[in-house]
């Protein structure tokens, strides 16, 4: 969902295209390297016909950061200028030069050439310089001066004159054809394997590099909207092509009620965003043949990409047939490929044959004959019997991958590879052990793998290879399990490495560059039926190849073929096309609403602990989904990413794992951490508290336990937190009285970076990075406790972090006592579930792992290697990004749940060296209950001698004497409301005013908390009048609203602070009012009513009234609304808590109330619905709560919700299952959730094209990809 910029949306004048600009971006050392190459190159690419005449387009030059700070920058750019004041050939194609500075910060200027494998914020530098420019375009430096621009980064690179001649004719037509952007679709065949299963928007967007019609409001709004205030995350997540390409797909198809009316308002038509372009093409990071005619003027696509082709007799590709299903492989022959000769060696009984096989690239020779070695010897027999000087293998469950070519530079083939660090090699048994062999043999541990099916071998290297490989190798033999492969790739290259000899080929990460393998599997290599101890290819990895291979690549340069086949279609590409699986993925942006998911219930759940989770099973209708990352420029290759580079696999540490030694607990410590000026004070504050609940029973006594305090910063740099460590020192060093609980005292320094030191109170709702900054001191202060200044000093330490409080005297003896029983249980890690009530609504449908992390406050056994493996895990290289989006309590339980399901099979192996059992991660504590940011009543008692809950979150309860309950009763279907009347609650008064004949009753129900008093009577006003009827009939202070369609929440309380209630809240701008009509209209008319724009919606049934008060607004509300009436839909609404906040402001008052934002604060309502509001059946021109939102309520009503205190019924239903808290407890749905990160293998390659389908295997959908983000991430405190 997108925070629209409707207010700043307006319909700018049309007009043809007028001025011009080409705006030309660089940002690192080798683009300002390009930009000089540029100067030379564009003068055999005339920009124009005719250099000299006047020209309407000036040429702007972007630097992202300021070219006052780079003097080799700055030199590049006064070469251009120098050369448009001398005139110089090309530049006078241009009218004029002028350049620009972004001014980027470094934390903002991110171009890391690992693209998003290293850096998932890379876009955030491009980003960011689009958002100057075209803000300087709208109302900055170049405001009013230009009607059009051409977005030229670095990589995008002329290839035929007069490319700016082209523009100009573009740019003219785009007004009177409607067009506000222009520009070009990826061309590559980097997609084909899982375009299937991509969202349109982002198979459809247009690449930034394009023309944009400033004149078009379209061009206007898209930009409005991207950099709106909510939107900020989007600046670093997901370029701004794939957003503008997501925003417009969505109005497109109507499919979000704003995007669509500000479409049509722009005009908006299907050329409004129009591929329809012949000035640029868009191949990104695809590798090219330097031949091949992009049919366009200029191409998206480094020049480093462009490589030569190798002649067709140069090289023979040897097919092995183990079964002779060679029909696929034989009749693929006939395509566009680089293969003059073909050797089938065959593994069963033929006759030597020789054929010719007519082609595009000339006439093929196939031989047949059958083999003479094993199939694991292949490489060597082909090496010993072809001719040319270059072989490439494959096998007959192969086919070509046509159209395809062999790449070379300087006559040097391209040689992808793996990063044996990478996903693939961290899981894969088969390509660990083909790294360990080529070690093995050769004594090279290599840092990169090699597919044997990708490699092109030099003839006469392979076999001095084959010679020296059987020397190596010995006695050993494949058959009998001594060696795992035959000769592979990896023991080519670390043989070549051995002896000295360059590497043969030009490496290409394959997670970088688009590189087309010259064939391709059409079914799965069989398994390896070898009875070996270690099964290094078998069923899983037969399986995970299996849902690799797309069914439509098997048409070969068939387009009839392709486009017979209802799941398939034909896609013209380089010489002839490919054939494609049809789309039948979702736009997970764009079919989906956020409605009043995000900010009033999903993201209402201050403990679900950041992660990068995924809850299989969930309704994406009814949630916000992060969307697929779409990358521009050359510093990745353009594929798509899901969410977390890590979502469903972790990066295992296996290297560094080791059985630690076991052993009773000894020396433990209480680490107290610290971060904000607010927990420095808190910090202070809590010296004198620990007096009251005095840590130990006998404070003096000899004690085992340090305490260290951890400030996340430098304390040398900060005088106000070393002045709170040392008032602590300084009570140690006079022997204060509860100082004497511990042994001694310790402070460390994280020494965050400012950028790393996040700790938002906002949470996910400003920034979803929030975490890292507990996640790096955690890492910082266990690294130091294994390996650095504290190793081998603690055997056991307590995490205890600002908001973790004591309420209970002897708390310090509690954890030494618990953390000395940790050993002898087999525990690694013991602390508290979450115990507040705020999953409720959703439980059901999240998975285990979440349900049940313990919260990091917990007690961690630094004997107990699954702690340690825990720990390596999940800071190891590959995992870097989890430090910034997922808590680590929450990774510990995605990986201890993997582990104790077995749904990893090395995660299982870990946890089986470790000795894990039920009691390694444990909840079985008496220590501390967590609760976070819940809202708790000051005389719950807990039942622990800590309160995971900051000590700002404990309120008083209102007495129930002061408070009415008032019910609007609107079809007589009472009975589930007054049920649940003798439940825990805080209304001694309840008056129901219904809206048929009654005779007026009163009786009285008991409750735990005493008598209510329930009145029956006939309502004498609207129903949508309630409020004022109420106000004017209770005799308490106080008064509450419901209906008969709610039901009491309990146990449940009203909470206050000093007097005041609880007043909870949304943003006006968050989500829900961004969508909901209902919630736009309630700010609108309280805006019309009063003049006051909120910035807060308030739910009526959620608000505490004073009846005084809402007495006075009444008479205030029906003077503002004078003749106007609800029925009539002058008035959208009657009364609402926004119209009643508004007056109190208008009329100078003090809002009622505490507020608290729910998305923050665990705040539990005291009715919740069992059944929706009715649709609004008036025939108002605008339908505010229709069918849609009537849904949309129903889909967040949990069944089990209904057996308010009433443990029996709930157990009775197969469906529920009975939750012990606060007062009674709760009655939970029974978990349909699924552990996303355990049900995913690991795939093979850390590609998105290896990457996506598997995911879509183990969930069923790619819809639910990310749905967890905007709901785990948000609120852990």
């Amino acid at each position: 969902m997108f925070f629209l910029a409707v207010a700043a949306f307006s319909l700018l004048p049309w007009s043809v295209a007028g001025k011009m600009a080409v705006v030309r971006t660089f940002a690192t050392s080798q683009e300002v390297a390009d930009l000089m190459q540029s100067y030379t190159e564009w003068e055999s690419t005339m920009p124009c016909a005719s250099p000299g005449q006047s020209s309407t387009v000036d040429l702007i030059l972007v630097y992202s950061k300021d070219l006052a700070t780079d003097s080799t920058a700055t030199a590049a750019v006064q070469s251009y200028e120098s050369g448009f004041a001398q005139n110089e050939h090309w530049t006078g194609c241009f009218g004029g030069i002028k350049n620009f500075s972004a001014k980027l910060a470094p934390e903002e200027d991110h171009y890391d050439d690992q693209g998003y494998a290293m850096n998932r914020h890379w876009v955030s530098g491009p980003n960011m310089v689009f958002q100057h420019v075209v803000e300087a375009m709208f109302s900055g430096a170049f405001a009013g001066e230009y009607d059009s621009f051409f977005w030229m980064e670095m990589d995008a690179v002329p290839v035929k004159a007069n490319w700016l001649d082209k523009f100009v004719e573009e740019a003219a037509e785009m007004p009177a054809m409607n067009m506000a952007i222009r520009g070009s679709l990826y061309e590559g065949a980097n997609w084909q394997m899982f375009s299937h299963m991509m969202p349109s928007y982002l198979l459809n967007h247009i690449n930034g590099n394009a023309i944009y019609n400033l004149q078009h409001p379209w061009t206007k709004f898209l930009f409005d909207t991207f950099t709106a205030e909510g939107n900020a995350d989007l600046i670093e997540e997901m370029a701004f092509d794939t957003v503008y390409s997501a925003i417009t797909a969505a109005a497109m198809e109507g499919s979000n009620v704003m995007l669509a009316a500000a479409w049509a308002a722009s005009n908006g038509s299907t050329m409004t965003y129009s591929s329809d372009t012949e000035l640029i093409r868009n191949y990104a990071n695809t590798l090219l043949n330097s031949s091949y005619d992009i049919g366009a003027y200029i191409r998206h696509g480094s020049r480093h990409n462009i490589l030569e082709s190798l002649a067709g007799d140069m090289v023979t590709l040897g097919v092995l047939s183990i079964d002779g299903q060679n029909d696929r492989m034989l009749s693929s022959l006939s395509t566009n490929h680089p293969f003059k000769k073909v050797l089938m060696l065959t593994h069963y009984p033929v006759t030597t044959s020789t054929q010719t096989i007519e082609a595009p690239g000339g006439a093929v020779t196939l031989t047949i004959e059958e083999a003479e070695s094993s199939p694991l010897m292949h490489m060597c027999e082909v090496a010993d019997k072809v001719t040319t000087p270059w072989f490439a293998l494959a096998t007959n469950l192969h086919h070509i991958n046509a159209p395809v070519s062999v790449l070379t530079s300087m006559g040097e083939p391209v040689m992808p590879y793996l990063l044996a660090t990478s996903p693939y090699c961290a899981s894969r048994p088969d390509c660990k052990a083909a790294l360990d062999q080529a070690d093995e043999l050769f004594g090279i541990s290599l840092n990169y793998h090699h597919d044997s099916n990708e490699v092109l071998f030099r003839t006469s290297d392979a076999t001095s290879f084959c010679a020296a490989w059987m020397t190596a190798a010995g006695n050993k033999t494949v058959e009998t399990c001594e060696m795992v492969f035959g000769p592979t790739a990896d023991d080519f290259v670390a043989w070549q490495i051995a002896v000295g000899m360059n590497v043969t080929g030009l490496p290409k990460d394959k997670t970088r560059y688009g590189w087309r393998p010259w064939t391709t599997l059409w079914a799965p290599m069989p398994v390896d039926e070898r009875n070996c101890s270690t099964t290094v290819y078998g069923e899983k990895e037969y399986l995970e190849s299996l849902a690799f291979i797309p069914n439509c690549s098997v048409y070969v340069e068939n387009a009839s073929a392709c486009d017979a086949d209802t799941m398939c279609y034909w896609r013209p590409m380089f010489e002839t096309g490919i054939c494609a699986t049809q789309s039948t993925g979702t736009n997970m942006i764009v079919n989906i609403t956020a409605e009043f998911i995000l900010d009033s219930t999903w993201a209402n759940l201050p403990e679900a602990s950041a992660g990068g989770a995924d809850f299989a099973g969930l309704k994406t209708n009814n949630l916000e989904l992060r969307p697929l990352q779409a990358h521009h420029g050359e510093r990745t290759a353009e594929t798509a990413r899901l969410g977390s580079s890590t979502m469903g696999m972790f990066f295992l540490a296996v290297a560094a794992f080791s059985l630690l030694p076991w052993s009773v607990a000894g020396k433990m410590a209480v680490v107290r951490t610290f971060a904000t000026s607010q927990e420095v004070a808190d910090l202070m504050q809590s010296y004198t508290e620990w007096e009251s609940t005095m840590p130990c029973a006998s404070p003096g006594q000899s004690s085992t336990v340090d305490l260290i305090l951890v400030y996340s910063k430098d304390l040398a740099t900060d005088s106000t937190a070393t002045a709170a460590v040392q008032s602590y020192e300084s009570g140690f060093a006079q022997n204060e009285h509860w100082t004497g609980c511990f042994g001694g005292i310790k402070n460390f320094s994280a020494k965050l970076a400012p950028e790393e030191d996040h700790y938002d109170d906002q949470g996910y709702a400003m920034n979803r990075h929030w975490v890292s900054g507990p996640n790096m001191v955690f890492q910082h202060v266990v690294e130091a406790m294994f390996t650095g200044a504290f190793a081998g000093e603690y055997d056991s330490f307590f995490w205890m972090e600002m908001d973790a409080v004591p309420v209970k005297a002897n708390w310090l003896d509690k954890f030494v006592e618990e953390a000395a029983e940790m050993p002898a249980m087999n525990m690694a890690i013991r602390g508290s579930l979450y115990e507040g009530a705020n999953w409720q609504m959703f439980s059901h449908m999240m998975p285990s792992y979440l349900l049940n992390h313990i919260n990091g406050n917990a007690i961690y056994n630094l004997q107990h290697p699954w702690t340690k493996f825990l720990f390596d895990t999940f800071t190891a290289e590959g995992n870097a990004d989890l430090i910034e989006e997922m808590a680590f309590d929450t990774v510990y339980s995605a990986i201890t749940a993997a582990a104790m399901e077995g749904s990893n099979v090395m995660l299982a192996a870990a946890w089986a060296a470790s000795n894990g059992s039920t009691m390694t991660y444990s909840s079985d504590t008496e220590l501390i209950r967590n609760y976070a940011n819940t809202l708790l009543n000051s005389s719950y008692d807990i039942g622990a001698y800590i309160r995971h809950g900051s000590r700002h979150n404990i309120l008083e309860s209102l007495a129930g004497d002061m408070v009415t309950l008032g019910v609007l009763s609107i079809d007589g279907q009472n009975d589930r409301m007054l049920s649940s009347l003798s439940t825990n609650h805080p209304f001694k008064k309840v008056l129901m005013l219904t809206h048929y004949p009654v005779t007026t009753s009163t009786q009285t129900i008991e409750a735990p908390g005493g008598a209510v008093t329930l009145t029956i009577e006939e309502a004498e006003s609207s129903p949508l009048m309630h409020m004022c009827e109420v106000a004017d009939k209770v005799t308490t202070p106080w008064f509450a609203l419901a209906t008969n369609l709610h039901h009491i929440n309990a146990p449940v309380s009203v909470l206050t602070s000093m007097g005041e209630p609880v007043m909870p809240y949304l943003l006006a701008t968050s989500p829900y009012c961004a969508s909901r009509p209902d919630c736009k209209a309630a700010l609108d008319q309280a805006d019309e009513l009063f003049g006051i724009s909120l910035n807060y919606h308030h739910d009526s049934n959620e608000v505490l009234f004073r009846t005084s008060d809402a007495t006075s607004f009444c008479a205030a509300w029906m003077t503002a609304a004078g003749n106007k009436t609800v029925e009539t839909c002058e008035m959208v609404f009657g009364p609402t808590a926004d119209d009643f906040v508004a007056w109190q402001i208008a009329v100078g008052m003090n809002v009622t109330g505490l507020p608290k934002d729910k998305t923050r604060y665990g705040w539990r309502p005291w009715t919740t619905l069992w059944a929706p509001m009715p649709v609004d059946e008036r025939n108002c021109s605008t339908t505010v709560y229709g069918e849609k939102e009537y849904l949309e309520s129903l889909a967040f009503i949990p069944n089990c919700s209904v057996y308010v205190e009433n443990a029996s019924a709930c157990d009775a239903d197969t469906m529920c299952y009975w939750r012990p808290m606060f007062e009674t407890g709760i009655c939970a749905t029974q978990s349909t959730g699924t552990n996303m990160i355990v049900n995913i293998t690991v795939p093979p390659t850390t590609t998105t094209e290896e990457y996506l389908p598997e995911i879509s295997k183990a969930c069923g959908t790619m819809a639910v990809i990310g749905a967890v983000l905007a709901l785990c991430r948000a609120t852990i405190a």
